[in-house]
């Protein structure tokens, strides 16, 4: 994750643990409470949330419904929360200004994810520094030989979305920087007119490095790792996972955040979380949530 948004979130987790520790969702509601979720899909981990979902549902007696949008969960989540049809929702972007003011939106972060960047298994490519990167999806390299590799055009296909939001992949690629001040800022403008857009949403996004030998895309990590992942073309070892600056993406280096592309994952509420939610969102973030999450299929507890 960029330099702000590591310490940001740090004391964001710090005010939204305060705020739940302070007793001020104390009381438990009642066994007909109904909680509606927006789990997510395979790419945002949404396996994960649904185990610690139905330990919930077990412990405490509150029955959830869960839902999954159909593309992009962070649109789905805020669209979803201001007409009420859910309560709780899955975001891999943290809220931006105008979500967290006017409509009154309250992020929690609840884990951790990351990018990863998949090419053709007979890439001989195993791993890109983060200028090498910057600069495939900036233009100004566009042919594999220009980085050890064979002769051959990039195709580089990225999620390029939640456009209004400070999203992790996009503040890698094409984030603007400031001496000393990391990433303040993201500069769609700079992608290069043969980026192409990945599917949201989709796991099987990979597949395009398996159908295209030249391509490489960037997608979220949870969706090609794992004991099962979400993705057929990994299943089926057609496609590989490369390293970014030789650290390859896995639960440690994403954990410890050496890996440079990496993310919180956030459960949105509309307004500060009620008693009910509350005790959801104290439920994940618990030991018992934070064990499950991470044996179920997402990358790492909060740290």
């Amino acid at each position: 994750m960029s330099t702000n948004e590591g310490g940001d979130m740090k004391k964001l987790a710090f005010i939204m643990v305060t705020l739940l520790l302070l007793g001020l969702y104390a009381t438990v509601y009642s066994k007909g409470t109904v909680l509606k979720v927006n789990t997510g899909g395979a790419v945002l981990g949404g396996e994960a949330i649904e185990a610690v979902t139905k330990a919930f549902e077990k412990d405490t007696g509150i029955k959830v419904e869960a839902t999954k949008g159909p593309t992009g969960q962070c649109g789905f989540t805020v669209k979803n929360l201001m007409s009420e049809k859910i309560d709780i929702g899955v975001m891999c972007c943290p809220i931006n200004k105008l979500e967290a003011g006017r409509k009154g939106l309250v992020q929690t972060p609840v884990g951790v994810g990351a990018w990863a960047f998949v090419v053709n298994k007979s890439n001989p490519i195993e791993s890109l520094s983060t200028q090498q990167m910057r600069d495939i999806y900036q233009g100004r390299i566009t042919n594999w030989s220009e980085v050890g590799g064979k002769n051959a055009p990039i195709q580089p296909y990225a999620y390029i979305m939640c456009s209004p939001r400070d999203e992790a992949l996009r503040q890698f690629l094409v984030g603007e920087k400031q001496y000393k001040k990391g990433i303040v800022g993201i500069d769609n403008s700079r992608f290069a007119s043969n980026v192409k857009k990945a599917k949201p949403g989709d796991p099987d996004n990979c597949a395009l490095a398996d159908t295209d030998p030249n391509v490489i895309v960037g997608l979220t990590y949870q969706s090609v790792a794992g004991r099962k992942p979400a993705c057929s073309a990994m299943r089926k070892g057609a496609v590989k996972i490369i390293a970014v600056d030789n650290i390859m993406p896995k639960p440690e280096t994403i954990a410890n955040e050496s890996y440079p592309v990496s993310h919180y994952l956030f459960m949105i509420t509309k307004g500060v979380p009620d008693r009910a939610e509350a005790q959801y969102l104290n439920f994940i973030r618990s030991d018992k949530g934070q064990k499950l999450l991470t044996s179920n299929g997402l990358v790492a507890p909060l740290p």
